[in-house]
């Protein structure tokens, strides 16, 4: 997901929210907003890598709308280089990682301090011996994608089946990037109708989808949780670029990360407001109860709005990764 546009005015880059390429089903566009802060994180790396800082006008996130946040970039000479900017270009989400191979906790503590910049974005990681308490959750909210019609639909409209597709939209997601089971992507490219994953429902596969990410949780060195204070502009941004520094500080330490939006999304769809699509009173009623068993478990959290989780760990990069828009197409 890129839902954002650029355009340079020959002093200074508008950076404009492009709800248009952003999910329907996001809660509070909070989704949308942490890859938004991310871009604005990229655009401070990228520019600290050619001498340069950024100057953001933040005077505009007071006078738009929540879903159409506009900002005004400018740049000035600097010569302190951010280090993350060698990291940038191989930046990369990988699913498939080594059980049992856990993340030292200096390299923790290493990812915690990169986000420090951002006073209002906290975050928390679950070591591998408390990963039972989130896995059950995580997997539940992949399910839930298999198990509500309208979500289904926006996955497959959003999965690259082929290499044409990936090649030709730049975004969204490319099938051969998810690492998935042999034959799994096969058994996809055939279920993409919702009448034809419902019938398949009958038989387990909404389980065995929950059952993998279960797995895929398991075999994690931890999870990583950024939260803010609140669900407004601010601070989701400031969770989005912290975000992207904790990812950049993986990569430079080779551990791998894997976003993961089944969790705080599931928890979003319990807020007064969250919900903007149906859902069935079976399906929430899990939703609330596994959010009271995770803030149980993890209570520091429950005055605090979860906006993102992320999987770490070891494993190899994907053989292809996500295509990236070029400048010029959301420049135009």
């Amino acid at each position: 997901m890129q839902p954002w546009r650029l355009e340079w005015d020959d002093s200074a880059l508008e950076v404009s929210y492009d709800s248009t390429r952003a999910l329907q089903s996001d809660p509070f566009g909070m989704l949308g907003m942490t890859a938004f802060g991310a871009l604005l994180e990229s655009i401070d790396i990228a520019a600290s890598g050619h001498s340069l800082s950024t100057s953001i006008d933040a005077q505009p996130l007071h006078e738009c709308p929540l879903s159409e946040p506009k900002l005004h970039v400018e740049f000035r000479e600097n010569f302190a280089s951010d280090e993350l900017s060698d990291y940038l270009h191989d930046r990369c989400t990988t699913r498939r990682m080594e059980r049992s191979k856990w993340v030292h906790e200096d390299k923790i503590c290493l990812m915690k301090e990169a986000a420090q910049e951002y006073e209002g974005a906290k975050v928390d990681f679950i070591p591998p011996a408390d990963l039972r308490c989130v896995a059950g959750f995580v997997a539940f909210g992949n399910r839930l994608r298999f198990e509500n019609p309208f979500l289904y639909e926006e996955l497959t409209r959003n999965i690259r089946y082929t290499p044409s597709e990936a090649e030709k939209h730049k975004d969204g997601l490319d099938i051969r990037n998810l690492q998935l089971p042999f034959g799994v992507a096969s058994i996809m490219r055939c279920l993409r109708s919702w009448e034809m994953v419902r019938i398949a429902n009958c038989f387990g596969y909404s389980r065995m989808v929950e059952l993998q990410a279960y797995f895929e949780v398991m075999c994690s060195g931890g999870i990583g949780i950024i939260s803010v204070p609140d669900n407004n502009l601010d601070s989701m941004l400031a969770g989005g670029r912290a975000f992207q520094r904790v990812w950049l500080e993986a990569t430079r330490q080779s551990i791998a990360l894997h976003p993961v939006a089944s969790l705080p999304v599931s928890i979003a769809y319990t807020h007064e407001g969250g919900l903007n699509f149906p859902l069935s009173a079976k399906h929430l009623a899990i939703c609330n109860r596994e959010k009271q068993r995770f803030l149980d478990r993890f209570p520091s959290l429950g005055n605090r709005f979860v906006q993102i989780a992320f999987r770490v760990g070891y494993g190899a990069k994907p053989l292809v990764q996500t295509l990236r828009r070029q400048t010029r197409e959301p420049a135009s």
